[in-house]
Parts: C-alpha cells; sequence; structure tokens
C-alpha cells in the first residue's frame, strides 16, 4: 500500500498523459498506439535495408554486378540471423508489455516498475552473455549455413559485417524490450523519435564508414557493420534511459533495479517460455530454409534476401496494430473492462489486415522497381 500511495503522490507532481479507456476513446487509442509503433518498424526495418543498399552500391562500383551479388547475398544473410536471433527474445517484450499494461491499467505503479526493471535486468544480462557467445563463434555459425561455399568473398563479407554486429547485439535487446514496456504505458511517440534518430546516424555512418566520407575511413562492408552496431548502441541507450525520466510513465529509479522479485520473474516467464518455444521451432524452420536456399548458390540466395526484405514491409502493420492490441487489451483487463479489450482485439485485427493487403498489393505491383534499388544482376531480378 506504500508502494502504491508514493507512485500516485509522484505523479501528481507531474502527471504524466495517461490513456483514457473508454469506446468513444477506442479508435483513437488505436491509431494513437499504433501508427507510431509503424513508423518505428520501417525505421527499424529501413536500418537493416539501408545497410544491404549501400553495400551493394559500394561492391558494385568496386567490382560490378557480381560482386554486388555476393555483398547483397553476405550482408543480407548476416544481417537476417540478427533478426532471427532477436524475434527469439521478442516474447520476454511481450510479456513485459502485458504484465505493465495490465498493471497500469489497474493502477498498481509499483508492480509496474517491479516488472519493468526486472526484465530489463533480464534482457541486459542474457543478452550480453549471448551477444559475447554469437561473437565468439561467428566462423562456426557462417559454416554451418554454408555462406561462400561457392564464392569465398561471401563468407569474408559476412565476417567483416558480424564482427561489429553480434557485439552489440545485446543494446538491439534493450531497444526493443524498452520500447515494449513504455508502449505499455500509452506512449508510442517516443519510440519512433529514437527510432528515427537511431535510423538517421545509421544512414550518415554508413554513408561516411563505408565509402570514405566526412572525414572518416573507407571501410567498406565493414563499415556497415561498424555504422549499424554504433546506431543499435545508441537507440538502445536512449530507450532504456527513457524508462528512468519522467516522460515514461513508468518511471523507474534504481532502486528497482536493485531490487529482485521471483513473484514478478515467474510471472515474466509463466507467459513468455511458451512464446519462446514457439519462435524457436518458427525460427529454427526458416534457419533451415535459409540454409537450403545458400545451397543454390549466391545469386538464389540474394535473390531470397532483396524478397524477404520487401516482404517484411508488407508486415509492419501487424506489428504496429499488435502491440497496439495488446497495449489496449492489457490495461482494459486490468481496468476490469473486458468487454473493450474484446473490441480492441477485433478493431486492430481488422485495420491491421486492411494496411498489410494494401502494402501487399502496393509491392506486388512495383516489385521490379523496388528490387532494382539494391542493384542487382538480371538473373538475381
Amino acid at each position: 500500500m506504500s508502494d502504491r500511495f508514493e507512485d500516485t503522490a509522484m505523479f501528481d507532481k507531474q502527471p504524466p498523459r495517461r490513456l483514457v479507456l473508454s469506446p468513444s476513446r477506442l479508435l483513437s487509442n488505436i491509431f494513437r498506439l499504433a501508427l507510431p509503433t509503424v513508423a518505428e518498424n520501417l525505421l527499424l526495418a529501413l536500418m537493416m535495408l539501408v545497410d544491404v543498399i549501400f553495400v551493394a552500391h559500394y561492391a558494385y562500383n568496386t567490382g560490378g554486378e557480381n560482386l554486388a551479388d555476393a555483398a547483397i547475398s553476405a550482408v543480407g544473410t548476416s544481417s537476417t540471423l540478427g533478426f532471427v536471433l532477436m524475434v527469439l527474445f521478442m516474447p520476454l517484450s511481450l510479456a513485459t508489455n502485458a504484465l505493465v499494461s495490465r498493471h497500469i491499467g489497474a493502477r498498481d505503479m509499483a508492480m509496474a516498475r517491479r516488472t519493468c526493471a526486472q526484465s530489463t535486468k533480464i534482457v541486459a544480462v542474457v543478452g550480453t552473455l549471448v551477444s559475447v557467445l554469437l561473437f565468439l563463434l561467428i566462423d562456426q555459425i557462417l559454416g554451418v549455413m554454408k555462406l561462400g561455399y561457392d564464392d569465398p568473398r561471401v563468407f569474408v563479407y559476412s565476417q567483416k559485417y558480424l564482427i561489429w554486429i553480434f557485439p552489440s547485439f545485446v543494446f538491439r535487446l534493450l531497444l526493443l524490450n524498452s520500447a515494449y514496456a513504455v508502449k505499455a504505458a500509452g506512449n508510442a511517440h517516443n519510440p519512433m523519435i529514437i527510432a528515427a534518430f537511431a535510423n538517421i546516424l545509421n544512414i550518415v555512418l554508413d554513408y561516411a564508414l563505408i565509402f570514405g566520407k566526412l572525414g572518416l575511413p573507407e571501410m567498406g562492408i565493414e563499415g556497415a557493420g561498424l555504422a549499424t552496431a554504433i546506431a543499435s548502441l545508441v537507440g538502445g541507450g536512449l530507450m532504456t534511459a527513457m524508462l528512468f525520466t519522467r516522460h515514461s510513465v513508468v518511471h523507474m529509479g534504481w532502486r528497482h533495479i536493485k531490487g529482485w522479485s521471483w513473484r514478478v520473474y515467474r510471472s515474466l516467464m509463466r507467459i513468455s517460455l511458451p512464446g519462446i518455444v514457439e519462435q524457436v521451432g518458427l525460427q529454427g524452420a526458416f534457419l533451415l530454409y535459409l540454409r537450403i536456399v545458400t545451397d543454390l548458390g549466391k545469386e538464389p540466395l540474394a535473390a531470397f534476401i532483396i524478397s524477404s526484405r520487401i516482404e517484411g514491409f508488407s508486415m509492419l502493420p501487424a506489428y504496429g496494430f499488435g502491440i497496439a492490441c495488446a497495449t489496449l487489451v492489457g490495461q482494459s483487463l486490468g481496468a476490469g473492462k473486458p468487454r473493450l479489450a474484446r473490441q480492441s482485439m477485433f478493431y486492430c485485427g481488422l485495420f491491421g489486415s486492411v494496411l498489410m493487403a494494401a502494402v501487399g498489393v502496393a509491392l506486388y505491383l512495383f516489385r521490379y522497381d523496388v528490387s532494382r534499388i539494391f542493384l542487382p544482376s538480371d538473373d538475381v531480378l
């Protein structure tokens, strides 16, 4: 009770902007959460896309179409491996969103903070261990995926890229987890702003480090990895730091980070573990599929990378309306409004499906024009 009173008193001094949970505000709440999240995911997707485009142009200018295909295969596959590994941690972030939103809906800010702090610690510790392990096993991972068996340059390029991407993996996880916690409180704008800043930083650094501009050395493909690593570090650091400011409804303190609650830990694991097992199966199947594609050679692999990058944009509305749904359902249930939770699910599913179909049709109609951005060879196109 004392924790609740302390939290309420603190918010009275500087009341944050919260969601108003009512049927009349449902549609505005959905779009208030979904559209910034779609924009944020678009920017994060562009961060991976820009690496491939810039590297393709650099390789094309250096050695023509054949070298560009090798560069696309290497950087595209390497960044895909990083994304697949990040997806394995997404159930924990979704569990954080579900629990934090429900506690906020019930106005139990003490438990919201404890949950957010516990989740942040888990991601920081496990993410650091995974980052170190991935860095040490780069050659073995590339060997299992048989990258470069028909063109050794693909293997070398992948090494140069991943040597920066894997050590920064923990910051990408912190960015994801912290953003989901902030959105659970109804704030989707600040994660979008931070994602935009990180994306702009990545583009500038890509241009400077790959081509040797703005007084920086020309690093080629390795520069793409370093640029993305720096952007991930800045984005993850800023997003995590936001949880400790009064711009966050959660507004953690160091006392929350230092504490440990087995009750919160069990709640996070109970919700996230089934999703983790599910993602291990799904992403394991995808990696097996990718491994089969690598056997076909660098041209089919490059085509697959380009196609999957383009296809990913059709799924961005799902992530945006999905997080809006999770936040609104969690807060509605916490506030004792199950009917509003059901309405939130229906409308989020409807709007997300319509937008995904629209984007899918647009990408189909302009598939050749979009693919040419990567400067692929005729066989790849």
